[in-house]
C-alpha cells in the first residue's frame, strides 16, 4: 500500500508537475491561491456593469484586457490577469496538431484561472470536471497601472512553467498540452512529437509581444521550472527557435538529461496507444471522447510505469522539415555533451539533498530500462550482481536502504549533476549551482508524505518539492497557520524565505543573485557585511579558486566546493549509467563494483 500511494505521489509531483497552477507567484509579499479549486468561466465580453478597477491594459486601440484588482498578505494592491488564451483551443480537428497562435478582440475580463490540461497516470484519480482540452490559457500578475506611464519603468519578467513572492517582477503562468495530447509522436499518421514545448514556445512568444502592454521588459524574460517543468527549460535552451525570447533562466530539482525527460523509443508507446484505442489514423484518434482516451492512456501507465520508462515524453523530432520546429532533436545526454546551449544565458540550477530518498523500493529496479540505449539489461540486474560481491548486503535492511539512497541519485540529483558539469565546461555565461538543504515547516512534499504515511516523520532532510514552499506561498499560509505567521511563529523558516527570495529575485532582475551594489566597500556587498549572504560566485567561474562551488542553502547559507564524487552512490550509478549509455558494462567484473576502490555505498 505504501509502494501505492508512492506511485501516485511520484505522478503528481515529477510528470504532472505542471497539470494546474496550484502555487501563483506574488510581486511583494507571498500570496495564496489555488487553480485547481476555482470555477472555470470563459473569459468574458466587457458589459456596462462592469467594475475593473484600476486593473485594465490596451492592446491597440480598441483591445482591453480586463483583469482583477487583489491584495497580497502584507496588503500591496497588484493586478491578476488570469485566463487569457495564447493559442486556438486544440479541440476537434485540432487535437494533436501544433499550435496555432490567437489573440483576442474587443474588450475582455480576464478574472478567472482556466482549467487544467488533462493526463492519466497509474494512480491518480481524474476529475474531468476540473480539467478540458481547452486549457492553453495564461495568467499575468503585474503591479498596478502607473497613472504616468511616461515615468513608468519597465519591470523584468518570469515566465513559469509550472507552478513566488518577488519583488518588483511580473510573473506570467500557465497551462501546456500534456501526456499523451502533448506528446504523442506517430509522425507517419502526421501526429508530430513534442506539442507540449510547442505550446510553451507560444507562450515564450505571447510574453515576448504582449509583456510592455503589462509593465513588463521582454528584454529581461526569466524562464523557470521545476521538476518537469525544468527539464522543460532546459530542453528550451537548446531550442533554436527559443533563442532571444528569454535572457536568464532558473531549473529546479530537474533538466532533460533524466531519465523520465527523453523517450528513445516513441513508437512502443505510440503502437499500444492506437492499440489501446483500436485506431489506425488520426481522424480516428480525433474523434475519440477525452474520457476514452484518459482511460486508455492510464491502462497504458500501469503497463509501462517504472523508476525508469514513461510513456509520452519528449522525443526526437529531427525528422520535421521547418528547422524551427526542431525542438528536441537527437538525445539530451549527447546534445549536452557536445554542445554549448543554443541560448548562452544565466543559469541558475540545483536541488534539494534528499529529493525522492526512501521512496523508492527495490522492485522499482526490476523492470527493464528501453529509456536508455542499452535496454537489453534491468537496472536490478546489473545491481545485484554488485551486491553478491558486498558482504554487508545479506543485511536485508541495509539493503533497502541501498536501493532507496542509490534511486534518489538515479532519479534526480545524478541527472542534474551531469547537465550542470557538461554545461558549465560549454557556455560562456554564468552558472550558479544550489544545493536546497534547509529541512523546515514551509515544505509541504514530506507534510503530504509524512500525512499518507509514505514517510517517517523523522527522516532528515528536504524533499522533492519542499524548496517551493519558500519561494512561492507555504501551506501553513492558508487559513488559521497565517495568524501563527504573524504572531512571529516559524521564524526560522521565515529568514530562509527572506534570504532564498532575495537570491532568486536578484538573478531574474540582474542574471546574478548578489550582485554588486553602489554602497560596496572592501569587495563586500552591503548584504555580506550584515551577515545575511555570502557572495555566490558561478559554477564555472574562470577562476580556479571559485570554480566549481555551488551555495548550500540551509539556516545558514555557504558557499561550498563541488564534492559529487564523495558520494559512493554517485560514484556507483555513474558506472551503471556508462552500462545503459555507452554499453560500457566493465565494472560487472571489478572487484570493488564501482570502479573506484573507495568505500563501497552499501557501507556508507
Amino acid at each position: 500500500m505504501a509502494n501505492d500511494r508512492w506511485r501516485t505521489a511520484k505522478c503528481r509531483l515529477l510528470v504532472v508537475v505542471s497539470i494546474t497552477l496550484t502555487l501563483l507567484v506574488t510581486l511583494v509579499v507571498t500570496l495564496s491561491a489555488n487553480g485547481a479549486s476555482l470555477p472555470h468561466r470563459d473569459a468574458s465580453t466587457v458589459g456596462d456593469d462592469a467594475s475593473p478597477g484600476d486593473c485594465i491594459v490596451t492592446f491597440g486601440r480598441e483591445n482591453l484586457a480586463v483583469g482583477t484588482r487583489r491584495q497580497t498578505y502584507g496588503g500591496k494592491a497588484y493586478c491578476a490577469y488570469e485566463g487569457i488564451p495564447y493559442v486556438q483551443p486544440p479541440v476537434g480537428k485540432l487535437r494533436f496538431e501544433d499550435p496555432r497562435p490567437y489573440q483576442f478582440e474587443g474588450a475582455r475580463l480576464f478574472q478567472n484561472v482556466s482549467k487544467a490540461c488533462p493526463q492519466a497516470y497509474a494512480g491518480l484519480t481524474d476529475k474531468l470536471d476540473e480539467t478540458s482540452e481547452d486549457c492553453l490559457y495564461l495568467n499575468v500578475y503585474t503591479r498596478l497601472p502607473d497613472r504616468d506611464e511616461s515615468n513608468a519603468a519597465l519591470w523584468p519578467v518570469l515566465l513559469w512553467i509550472h507552478g513566488g513572492s518577488f519583488v518588483g517582477i511580473i510573473v506570467v503562468t500557465f497551462n501546456y498540452r500534456l501526456a499523451a495530447l502533448g506528446f504523442l509522436s506517430l509522425p507517419d499518421l502526421g501526429i508530430n512529437a513534442n506539442l507540449g514545448l510547442l505550446d510553451q514556445l507560444e507562450a515564450l512568444r505571447w510574453t515576448g509581444r504582449n509583456a510592455p502592454h503589462f509593465g513588463g521588459d521582454p528584454a529581461r524574460v526569466t524562464l523557470c521550472g521545476w521538476s518537469a517543468g525544468a527539464a522543460s527549460v532546459t530542453y528550451h535552451l537548446y531550442s533554436s527557435a527559443a533563442e532571444g525570447l528569454f535572457q536568464r533562466a532558473i531549473i529546479m530539482s530537474g533538466s532533460m538529461t533524466q531519465s523520465w525527460a527523453y523517450d528513445f523509443d516513441p513508437d512502443r508507446c505510440g503502437r499500444e496507444y492506437l492499440r489501446a484505442n483500436d485506431a489506425t489514423t488520426r481522424d480516428q484518434l480525433q474523434s475519440r471522447s477525452l474520457e476514452h482516451l484518459l482511460s486508455t492512456e492510464r491502462t497504458l501507465q500501469i503497463h509501462f510505469f517504472s523508476l525508469f520508462y514513461y510513456c509520452f515524453l519528449p522525443s526526437d523530432d529531427a525528422y520535421r522539415p521547418e528547422p524551427e520546429l526542431r525542438f528536441v532533436g537527437r538525445d539530451p545526454f549527447a546534445r549536452v555533451r557536445t554542445e554549448p546551449p543554443v541560448s548562452d544565458v544565466p543559469l541558475l540550477v540545483g536541488y534539494t539533498t534528499l529529493e525522492h530518498g526512501n521512496l523508492f523500493l527495490e522492485r522499482d529496479f526490476t523492470h527493464t530500462t528501453p529509456n536508455f540505449p542499452n535496454a537489453n539489461v534491468t537496472v536490478h540486474a546489473l545491481l545485484e550482481e554488485y551486491l553478491d560481491r558486498q558482504p554487508a548486503a545479506a543485511n536485508r535492511s541495509t539493503r533497502r536502504r541501498f536501493y532507496q539512497e542509490l534511486a534518489s541519485v538515479a532519479d534526480i540529483i545524478y541527472g542534474i549533476q551531469y547537465f550542470v558539469r557538461q554545461v558549465a565546461a560549454r557556455q560562456r555565461a554564468p552558472l550558479y549551482r544550489y544545493l536546497f538543504a534547509y529541512d523546515g515547516a514551509f515544505g509541504y512534499a514530506k507534510h503530504w508524505y509524512y500525512r499518507n504515511q509514505i514517510v517517517r516523520p523523522d527522516l532528515p532532510g528536504p524533499m522533492h518539492g519542499d524548496e517551493l514552499g519558500y519561494l512561492f506561498t507555504p501551506y501553513l499560509y492558508r487559513g488559521r497557520r497565517w495568524q501563527d505567521v504573524e504572531a512571529g511563529a516559524y521564524r526560522t523558516e521565515r529568514r530562509v524565505q527572506r534570504r532564498m527570495l532575495r537570491l532568486w529575485s536578484n538573478f531574474i532582475k540582474h542574471g546574478n543573485p548578489t550582485p554588486e551594489v553602489a554602497a560596496e566597500r572592501n569587495n563586500r556587498t552591503v548584504a555580506e557585511r550584515r551577515g545575511r549572504t555570502v557572495r555566490w560566485y558561478p559554477y564555472n567561474d574562470p577562476s580556479p579558486e571559485r570554480a566549481r562551488h555551488y551555495l548550500r542553502i540551509d539556516r545558514r547559507i555557504q558557499l561550498l566546493p563541488e564534492a559529487d564524487g564523495a558520494n559512493p552512490f554517485h560514484r556507483l550509478w555513474e558506472r551503471v549509467f556508462r552500462c545503459l549509455y555507452e554499453f560500457d558494462c566493465e565494472f560487472l567484473s571489478t572487484g570493488d563494483g564501482d570502479g573506484s576502490g573507495d568505500r563501497s555505498p552499501v557501507d556508507a
